[in-house]
C-alpha cells in the first residue's frame, strides 16, 4: 500500500510540475508579446515623430531656405555674369594690345616705316592671294593715294582683329561680308575719280605710266583681271613709301610755333 501511495504522490507531483511549466511558458510568451508590442509602439511613435520632423523640415525649407537658396542662386548668377563681362573686357584689352589701331596722321618716320612694310606684306600675302583681288579692284598706284593707304591699313587691322583668340565668329563674318567690300568700293571712289585721260588704271597713275615692275605680265589674262600681285604695284609702293617718309621728316623738323598766325595789324 505504501508503495502505491508513493507512486500516486510522485505522479501528482509530476503533473503539477508540467502544468506549472506550461503556465510559466505561456506567461513568458505573453511577456515577450507585450514587450514586442511595446517596442513596435515605440517604433511607431519614433516614426511618427520622424515624419512630423520631416514635415517641419520640408516646411522650413519651403518657407525659409528655398527663398534663401533662390536668392543665393541669383547672386551667384549675377556674379558669374560680372565675371564673364570682366573676362570679356580683359580679352578685348589684350586684343587691343596685340592689334592697336594705326593712326597714320601721328606716325613718326620710324613708326611709319614699319607700318608701310606691315601693310605691304599683308596686301601681298593675304588680301590679294586669299581673296583673289584683281588689279581692277586694287589699282597698281594705290600706294600713291594716301587715303587709300589709310583705308587698306584700317582693313588690315579689322582683318587681324577678326581672327584673334576670343573673337566671336559673327565679327569675322562681318569682315567678310561688310568691311572688305566696303573698303574696295571706297578704293574705287578714291582712285578711279577724275577725267578719263587722268584716271588711274593698270600700269598708270593719273594717266601717266608707272615704271614697269619685274615680270609684271601675266600671260593669258587682261590687265584688269590679273591678280594685284606685288610686282604690279611695287614701283608705286617705293615712290609712295619714300615720299611719305620725306613728308614726315619735314613735319617732324617743323616746330609747333610755325603754325602760329602772324600778329594782327
Amino acid at each position: 500500500m505504501s508503495n502505491d501511495g508513493d507512486q500516486d504522490t510522485g505522479d501528482g507531483w509530476g503533473h503539477e510540475t508540467e502544468q506549472e511549466l506550461r503556465d510559466e511558458a505561456d506567461a513568458a510568451a505573453v511577456r515577450r508579446h507585450r514587450l514586442l508590442r511595446e517596442r513596435v509602439d515605440a517604433v511607431d511613435r519614433d516614426l511618427a515623430e520622424l515624419r512630423a520632423a520631416h514635415a517641419d523640415l520640408a516646411s522650413t525649407v519651403s518657407e525659409r531656405l528655398a527663398p534663401e537658396l533662390e536668392a543665393l542662386g541669383a547672386a551667384v548668377t549675377a556674379e558669374l555674369e560680372q565675371l564673364r563681362g570682366a573676362v570679356t573686357e580683359m580679352l578685348a584689352e589684350h586684343a587691343k594690345a596685340e592689334n592697336p589701331p594705326v593712326d597714320w596722321a601721328k606716325l613718326s618716320v620710324e613708326d611709319a616705316t614699319q607700318q608701310w612694310a606691315t601693310l605691304a606684306r599683308w596686301v601681298g600675302e593675304v588680301l590679294v592671294p586669299v581673296y583673289g583681288i584683281t588689279r581692277n579692284e586694287l589699282p597698281d598706284c594705290w600706294p600713291l593715294h594716301f587715303t587709300a593707304v589709310v583705308e587698306l591699313s584700317w582693313l588690315r587691322s579689322a582683318h587681324v582683329q577678326s581672327y584673334l583668340p576670343g573673337t566671336h565668329p559673327h565679327i569675322t563674318a562681318e569682315g567678310h561680308t561688310r568691311w572688305r567690300p566696303a573698303v574696295l568700293a571706297r578704293l574705287a571712289e578714291i582712285i578711279a575719280s577724275g577725267a578719263a585721260e587722268e584716271r588711274c588704271e593698270p600700269g598708270k597713275h593719273q594717266g601717266r605710266a608707272l615704271p614697269a615692275g619685274p615680270a609684271a605680265a601675266q600671260p593669258g589674262s587682261t590687265p584688269r583681271k590679273m591678280l594685284a600681285l606685288p610686282q604690279h604695284w611695287w614701283s608705286a609702293y617705293q615712290i609712295g613709301f619714300h615720299d611719305d617718309l620725306a613728308r614726315r621728316a619735314r613735319r617732324q623738323e617743323t616746330p609747333t610755333e610755325a603754325w602760329l598766325p602772324a600778329p594782327l595789324s
